[in-house]
């Protein structure tokens, strides 16, 4: 597939992201093909903004295995119980987050206070308020995955920031890292507080950051020509 025609690929997640938002509406079901499809489309995406221009492109195959640890996470997420299904659905859901890490890192600064930014709110957060949860208070390896995961999170949504030299293909990306730091916040209130008011959410932006990610891939320029 030609590169300039890639954008348009990116309809196809939005189609399954839409579907699969209507069918859990209608049926009060999850529909796997549809919410996996999601990622395994903006993966296959990414393999294509590769196959394009593959001198160029090499940092793109790790958004693709990202996408492939998010369909992982999300299996484990689904399957198991609730703590072990946490713990080992984190783990794939922390290697996509290594995986957009260094892709940013290929791209843009690590900067220590963007990250104190973003981070010591969540720090804090974590301290006063869901560590005293029962889950996390009673489960120490639990508690430490919990942490360790949102400091993960935290350093990909800050390394997607480019303050400087961000085009719109960036901004784009930075969006979907934010959209699946704010869907993991609600995830971590609905489980750990039993705070469902945003629940509704977590989907629709697990669903766009994907989609946003993917999209971001499709107007990224070649190195060395600004859009």
């Amino acid at each position: 597939m030609k590169a300039k025609y890639l954008f348009f690929s990116a309809l196809i997640p939005a189609a399954l992201a839409v579907s699969a938002y209507i069918y859990r509406n209608s049926f009060h079901a999850d529909n796997l093909f549809l919410i996996e499809g999601v990622a395994f489309t903006c993966g296959v995406i990414c393999a294509l903004a590769y196959l394009a221009s593959p001198k160029n492109n090499r940092a793109v195959l790790l958004l693709t295995a990202a996408f492939i640890f998010s369909i992982m996470g999300d299996f484990y997420f689904r399957k198991y119980d609730a703590n072990s299904g946490l713990i080992m659905g984190g783990f794939f859901f922390l290697l996509a987050h290594i995986g957009f890490s260094i892709y940013c890192l290929t791209k843009v600064k690590f900067s220590w206070f963007i990250f104190a930014v973003i981070a010591i709110p969540y720090v804090i957060w974590y301290f006063t308020v869901l560590m005293p949860s029962d889950r996390l208070r009673s489960g120490g390896f639990l508690a430490f995955a919990v942490f360790l995961y949102l400091i993960a999170s935290c350093f990909s949504f800050s390394v997607s920031i480019d303050l400087k030299n961000g085009s719109a293909a960036s901004w784009i990306f930075t969006a979907g890292i934010a959209c699946i730091l704010v869907s993991d916040s609600f995830i971590a209130a609905r489980s750990f507080l039993d705070n469902r008011r945003f629940a509704f959410l977590i989907m629709p932006l697990y669903y766009l950051c994907h989609i946003l990610i993917a999209l971001s891939v499709t107007l990224r320029p070649a190195p060395g020509i600004r859009r």
